[in-house]
């Protein structure tokens, strides 16, 4: 039953999350207006992550399951009928010939944005599903401290994601997204060394930070390389990259669940900070190529 009700939804969150970016990708065509578009899509994406933990970690513990997924099921209704009534839904047909999916997953550009989005959810999720279980088995935390513990990095995350915009078209998303990571990595190192709950703030201000910029400005730069290069394909694109962000927070848990157990929860970070260095030379290269201006045939 878990299995069945997380499958419905992750297919909730792909339609709203592909459909989302694609309106606003078709809505704002200027890249700039549509980078400040994104900031504000995805700070809003964190303020509900940001209030999750925290508010699932309270009603857990007075309420229990049912009172928690219960307040989330009414949430979802409510937002959705909102969204029906507020919304001018129309369908429209569009005669030009869409660039598939793997055909776009063959540009190299678009796979390393795609990979960049990747490694930052790999990074995000691997801190959601091991430092809960660190804090409980070393320091014997309670549901409510574990739940606080994602405050500083989701409530940094919220603020980067409103800096994006303006850093991004002043100094580029790549070069932006290669700091990121260098922070990530940091931040990852920084993890390997915490022993208290304290500890954890700065690595936590640092996560926020770095996947927030590179969530807001990869997802960007994707619909500017379907602008350039291609046409009438955002939807495909932002498939590509929400499931780059599946591809990150299924091999996350996954492969740094079982480093834990094989080579120990500080040297587990240290795995994870050494790939995000990794990703951020292949950023650092198209960072340093010349975009391509050739706009597509229409």
């Amino acid at each position: 039953m878990i299995c069945f009700t997380r499958g419905l939804q992750g297919i909730g969150s792909a339609l709203a999350s592909t459909s989302g970016l694609g309106v606003l990708a078709v809505t704002y065509t200027n890249d700039d207006e549509r980078s400040n578009a994104m900031g504000i899509a995805f700070g809003g994406i964190a303020l509900g992550i940001v209030l999750g933990p925290v508010y699932g970690s309270i009603l857990y513990e007075y309420g229990g399951f049912v009172l928690s997924f219960g307040i989330i099921a009414a949430l979802a209704l409510i937002g959705g009928f909102l969204e029906i009534i507020s919304m001018n839904i129309a369908v429209s047909k569009n005669d030009a010939i869409e660039t598939g999916v793997f055909k776009l997953i063959l540009d190299y550009k678009i796979a390393i944005c795609a990979g960049t989005i990747a490694v930052a959810i790999y990074c995000l999720v691997t801190v959601n599903t091991t430092l809960p279980i660190h804090m409980l088995n070393e320091w014997d935390s309670t549901p409510i401290v574990r739940g606080t513990a994602f405050l500083p990095h989701y409530v940094s995350y919220m603020i980067s994601t409103r800096l994006v915009g303006y850093c991004g078209n002043k100094f580029g998303r790549y070069l932006i997204s290669f700091w990121s990571l260098i922070i990530l990595a940091i931040a990852a190192v920084l993890y390997s060394f915490a022993n208290s709950f304290l500890f954890i703030i700065l690595p936590g201000l640092l996560l926020g930070l770095a996947v927030g910029t590179i969530d807001t400005s990869m997802f960007t730069q994707l619909g500017y390389i379907v602008d350039m290069k291609y046409s009438n394909c955002y939807g495909a694109v932002y498939a590509i990259g929400d499931i780059a962000v599946c591809l990150g927070a299924t091999l996350g848990p996954f492969i740094n669940g079982a480093l834990v157990s094989i080579i120990g929860f500080t040297k587990m970070f240290w795995v994870t900070g050494i790939i995000t260095l990794i990703n951020s030379i292949l950023v650092l290269v198209l960072h340093k190529q010349k975009e391509n201006t050739v706009h597509p045939q229409k």
